[in-house]
């Protein structure tokens, strides 16, 4: 016995799922935030998940490359080899976390090189304030004039 199918509302049309390509009610797909709904239908949605379960690290590694930093797996090792397995800031190794980080500008996508994990998040946390950091460093880079004023004072 098949369960039954609701009737599409007005306001949300039925749609084919993109993998089983049989067209169902709106109500058929999770919901993906407000006003949205999944591509794929909640009964097909599970095999998606038992598939990334399934899949080897070295492959959902090969994936994250490819879809995050749009780059190869080759391209990531000639980087890594090219900066000797080390930190292209503070030169040293992968630390803690056991590999390096891949820095990338978070506005245009391109990747710079790659970093151990405090230096990835320093330089995160620098790229955040860096605009206001500069006036700051230029204004007290030297210490502050009111406290060296003040050890003039007799």
């Amino acid at each position: 016995m098949s369960e039954p199918i609701a009737l599409p509302s007005p306001e949300e049309p039925a749609r084919a799922c993109t993998r089983c390509e049989i067209v169902k009610p709106a109500s058929a797909f999770h919901r993906a935030g407000p006003g949205r709904r999944r591509k794929v239908c909640a009964a097909c949605r599970p095999s998606t998940r038992d598939r990334s379960t399934e899949e080897s690290a070295h492959a959902k590694r090969i994936r994250k490359l490819r879809n995050d930093y749009k780059i190869t797996l080759e391209q990531y090792e000639h980087m890594l080899a090219v900066q000797e397995g080390k930190c292209a800031i503070c030169h040293g190794g992968p630390g803690v976390e056991g590999k390096l980080h891949i820095d990338h500008c978070h506005k245009s996508g391109v990747v710079r090189a790659l970093l151990c994990g405090p230096c990835n998040r320093a330089l995160g946390v620098y790229e955040s304030v860096a605009e206001r950091a500069a006036p700051y460093l230029v204004r007290y880079g030297k210490g502050n004039p009111l406290l060296k004023a003040a050890a003039q004072r007799p």
